[in-house]
This record gives structure tokens, C-alpha cells and sequence, in this order.
């Protein structure tokens, strides 16, 4: 389950100091007095608890009163959506941590034992890690050849100035990825394994594969482990039916294809993030509504209810249409065209490209073939002439296949 209520107090708590701190300029003595002679009467624990983000059954069991509320966004002059969630660019930021959560699923690394995380490592964390992941997954060539040779070497004299370099352009390139706050609150809200989560996590692995390069490479690790190894002979299959976990193969084990999928989640966002926003804004951020109590809204703010959202009908149908208008849509088609002919090809065991040259007719095996030829000569274009094209189909010798004239 996401661990959505420990992260809102958490930055309520934060949220709520910072105020009285940076706005008001108060310590917590003078704040306590305020309050006072606005009626509410609160010690000095009371306040710490809250402004800690802890709540304690029968002292602050869900963290603030619906009084308490009132009184905080009157005195800090903001509103209620807030002071519970922030700016709305927190919120946003909020809406994106949550959706990395749905997608990872709990999914845990089999040699550390702990959950991946869709974030870049932390050189303070884990200075060794950081630089081995750069030396795979960094763009920039000249960056990537001097993490090589510091990591090959184990030259520390050069690790400090190295790390420092690599920061700055993970910063610049990856401002999301590379933050340490989202990555400590994506920790916060990390979600444990759980089924009910399956379907609506693959749909939204799916909105990735949008981006052809992405969805090519994703499926090239796929279909590679599912030879290779038992646990994922059944991989393509349970993926076609919204079933298993593939969060690590998603980001490619923070390795060579990390940077693709946050080109690809940027896009998907970029894309559909109004839709996703206007979604929690009426069901999570708008707490007027008929989804909370009137008497204490903190009391259906809870892990529970965001987990109730995240496998409803309402955002499973969200999803699905998202889904279905990029496999109609043409900068994204081709990617989706390219995860279903896969797919297509892997279930049916008589598609198979082993028998596919000793068929002398055109059929069903040749197509299928043709048509991941297809999507690969598209992301190739620019390398290939008109004849090598040509020369990759299995149609080129049943039909004649020529250039259109301009």
C-alpha cells in the first residue's frame, strides 16, 4: 500500500513550520499565543507533534482538527488544498511520486534485497554505485568515458572532481530524477507489493511504450529474459493481461536504459499530465467534496483511500482511454505497434522467426516479421537508403515496392 498518510503528515508537519517560521517569523512560543487569542488554545507539544508530522491517538490521532485547519489557513492566508497539499507544484510533483509508486509496485532487488527506486543513485549514499550507473547510463560521452576510467581504475584523487561533474549534468539533464527531496519522498510514499495494483501499474508501463525506442528496448530485455530464465517464460503474457511486477525491467535496472525511461514518463506526462491532474484534483486535492467528512476531512485522508483510487473504475477507465488515444495517435502509434506485433509474435508459439525462410508463400510469419522490420526501418530512416529498405522486407519478393515520387 502507498504510504500516502505518512507522507502527508509528514509534509503538512513541514508545511505548517515553515509558515509560522519564514512567514510569520515566529517562534513557537509566540505562535502558541497567537492561536490563543484567536480561541485555540494549544501547548507547545501539541504544536511540535504537528509541526513533526506525528500523531498520536487521543492527543492528534489524524494530526490536525478540523478547527485546527481553519484557524492555520486563516492565519497563514492560504487555503485549505494549501496548506494539506501545497503549491500546485507540489501537487504535481506529488501526482508524479505517486504514479513512479503505482508503476515500481513494491518491486524489490533480488540482490540487495530492498525496493528499486526510479531515481538516479545518491552519491552520498553510495559514491561506488553512483559512478558504476553513470559509467552505463550517462548520455554524454566524454562525462561517460572519464566515470569508466575512474571506476575501472578506482582513482579516488579524480572521484571527488568526477562526482561533482556528473551531479551538475544529472541536475541540468534530469532535475526530476536527480532530486533529493523526490527521492526522499518517494521513499516516504513507497508502496509495498500488492495485487490489486497490477492492472492499473501495467497501464501505465504501457503509456510508455508511446516512445519506439523505449518500447523496442523494453522489449528486447523482455523477450530475452523470457527465454532465458523460467520466472519469465510467461513474462509477454501475464504483461498482455495486466499481470506481474516489471518495475526494475521498466527502468532498466537504473542501468543503459534509465535515461530512456525518463524520456519516456516525461513524455507520457507531458502528454496526459492535465488529465491525471484534473483526476486528483476532484478525487484527492478538492477536499470540499462528497468523498470527505465534513466533520474532519484528516480523517479520510489516508492510505486506504488513495489505494482505493488507484485500482477504481474511475482510473482504470482513465487510463485505458489515455492508452487507447496514443494507439491512435501518430507520434505515439508506431511504439504501441511495435509492443503488440511483439507481443502478438511471443504468445503465438507458430510465429516464430526459426521456420520463417523455408515458406515459400507470404504468411502470417513473414507479416508479423515485416511488420517489426517496418517499425525498426522507421527509427532507422535516416541511416537507410531507399534500396536497404527495401531489401529488409520479406513483401520485397512477392510484390514490387517502389519509392512514391514526390
Amino acid at each position: 500500500m502507498i504510504n500516502f498518510q505518512y507522507y502527508l503528515y509528514k509534509s503538512i508537519g513541514n508545511r505548517v513550520r515553515f509558515y509560522r517560521k519564514n512567514v510569520l517569523g515566529q517562534a513557537q512560543a509566540d505562535f502558541i499565543e497567537m492561536l490563543k487569542g484567536e480561541g485555540l488554545f494549544m501547548d507547545r507539544q501539541r504544536l511540535s507533534l504537528i509541526e513533526n508530522g506525528r500523531n498520536i491517538e487521543g492527543k492528534n490521532p489524524y494530526l490536525l482538527s478540523e478547527t485546527q485547519i481553519d484557524l492555520f489557513q486563516k492565519i497563514y492566508k492560504i487555503s485549505r488544498t494549501k496548506l494539506l497539499f501545497g503549491e500546485y507544484e507540489e501537487r504535481m510533483r506529488l501526482i508524479k511520486l505517486i504514479l513512479l509508486s503505482l508503476l515500481m509496485n513494491g518491486i524489490s532487488n533480488t540482490k540487495t534485497n530492498q525496493q528499486w527506486h526510479p531515481f538516479f543513485v545518491d552519491p552520498i549514499e553510495d559514491e561506488s554505485e553512483f559512478i558504476r550507473t553513470s559509467m552505463l547510463n550517462l548520455t554524454n560521452q566524454s562525462l561517460k568515458e572519464e566515470a569508466t576510467t575512474v571506476f575501472i581504475g578506482h582513482n579516488r584523487a579524480k572521484t571527488k572532481n568526477i562526482v561533482a561533474r556528473i551531479s551538475d549534468y544529472l541536475h541540468e539533464e534530469y532535475p526530476f530524477f536527480f532530486n533529493k527531496t523526490n527521492r526522499r519522498d518517494y521513499q516516504l510514499l513507497a508502496s509495498e507489493y500488492e495485487q490489486e495494483f497490477e492492472k492499473s501499474s501495467n497501464l501505465f508501463l504501457k503509456l510508455l511504450f508511446g516512445n519506439l525506442d523505449y518500447s523496442m528496448d523494453f522489449f528486447d530485455s523482455l523477450l530475452n529474459l523470457s527465454q532465458q530464465l523460467d520466472e519469465y517464460k510467461q513474462a509477454p503474457t501475464q504483461l498482455l493481461l495486466n499481470r506481474g511486477q516489471y518495475g526494475d525491467l521498466a527502468i532498466g535496472w537504473l542501468e543503459i536504459r534509465f535515461p530512456l525511461f525518463i524520456k519516456a514518463f516525461n513524455e507520457v506526462w507531458k502528454r496526459h499530465g492535465k488529465r491525471f491532474c484534473d483526476f486528483f484534483q476532484s478525487q484527492l486535492f478538492d477536499c470540499r467534496t462528497e468523498h470527505f467528512s465534513s466533520n474532519n476531512v484528516m480523517k479520510d485522508l489516508t492510505s486506504d483511500y488513495v489505494h482505493s483510487l488507484l485500482i477504481s473504475e474511475e482510473f482504470i477507465s482513465l487510463l485505458e482511454e489515455l492508452l487507447t488515444i496514443d494507439e491512435y495517435t501518430e507520434e505515439t502509434m508506431i511504439g504501441h505497434n511495435y509492443a503488440r506485433n511483439l507481443l502478438q509474435t511471443t504468445i503465438n508459439e507458430n510465429l516464430k522467426d526459426d521456420r520463417i525462410y523455408s515458406k515459400d508463400i507470404y504468411d502470417e510469419e513473414k507479416y508479423f516479421y515485416d511488420v517489426r522490420q517496418l517499425n525498426f526501418l522507421v527509427k532507422q530512416s535516416n541511416k537507410l537508403n531507399a534500396k536497404q529498405s527495401r531489401l529488409a522486407l520479406f513483401a520485397c519478393n512477392y510484390v514490387e515496392i517502389k519509392k512514391v515520387s514526390e
